[in-house]
């Protein structure tokens, strides 16, 4: 059973007691803050009120019993109304009423009806290269409340892997900039970008090792860099950068054209050189 946002339940106590019962609290949800779904006591009787009447007779002492909140954060009045304290996290009461020499407990169930939440944020916007590092997703709902979601939370990206609370970034070849990591987590996602670690060419490499006079071969030269690693980019192509030197030689589209009389040929590339020798 729903209620408005009042959050209040009547609990009609009906003698005898004794039986433990279980019930769920909470609202709409046409609120602002946490709803909760709200039901009364399940559960009968195993005696009978005997105050004034014949042994067996059941009668309403709701408003004459002595209510407690045994646990939990519910307040509970001296007619049975209970009433659910705002917050953002499920929990438990136990309402206890006491006639006579008999006595009930009820376990009242709060629960969070807003079970949709809809966005989602990483504690951290961006990591390097080659990096792992620990992150934690939160979860925000309609009403203003959070909830941690990294531990069901999954990564995707060309360098990223993890998940569950760490992230995973490759060592990326050459200068660009790494493409993003993307966090999700219940149908939504969060960016947390890569960020180059500055490697610069230190290096010219897989270069020709010869070159037939009157002929020509393919310039397949590749750079090196400053992590070790030898690639071309995709703003730094060798091949394409390579200014070529030397007597009767010279370079046609991304091949090296070596003339009869050719020695030697030099290639210069972002600052680096190899030699190439004229057979």
């Amino acid at each position: 059973m729903q209620i408005k946002k009042t959050f209040l339940v009547l609990i009609i106590l009906v003698l005898a007691f004794s039986m433990v019962s279980t019930a769920a609290v909470a609202s709409d949800g046409s609120s602002s803050f946490w709803d909760w779904l709200v039901g009364l006591f399940s559960g009968g009787p195993t005696g009978a009120a005997t105050g004034g009447g014949d042994v067996g007779a059941m009668g309403d002492v709701t408003g004459s019993a002595d209510w407690f909140v045994t646990s939990g954060p519910c307040q509970v009045s001296s007619t049975g109304l209970v009433t659910v304290p705002e917050g953002c996290a499920d929990t438990t009461c136990t309402v206890e009423a006491t006639y006579a020499s008999l006595s009930d407990i009820a376990i009242v169930n709060v629960v969070n009806d807003e079970n949709t939440f809809t966005s989602i944020s990483s504690s951290i916007s961006n990591i390097g290269e080659d990096q792992t590092q620990a992150y934690t997703l939160t979860g925000f709902f309609p009403d203003g409340c959070a909830e941690d979601f990294t531990a069901i939370s999954t990564l995707s990206g060309a360098y990223c892997t993890g998940g569950a609370g760490s992230i995973n970034t490759a060592n990326v070849c050459g200068n660009d900039d790494p493409s993003d990591c993307t966090i999700t987590a219940g149908g939504f996602s969060d960016t947390i970008a890569v960020n180059d670690d500055g490697d610069v060419i230190t290096g010219i490499t897989s270069c020709p090792h010869s070159c037939p006079a009157g002929g020509s071969v393919a310039l397949s030269c590749e750079y090196t860099w400053s992590d070790g690693q030898t690639c071309n980019d995709a703003n730094n192509i060798c091949f394409n950068d390579a200014v070529v030197s030397g007597a009767y030689c010279s370079k046609s589209g991304t091949n090296l054209v070596c003339d009869v009389g050719a020695q030697q040929c030099i290639i210069f590339a972002s600052g680096q050189t190899c030699i190439v020798t004229v057979t």
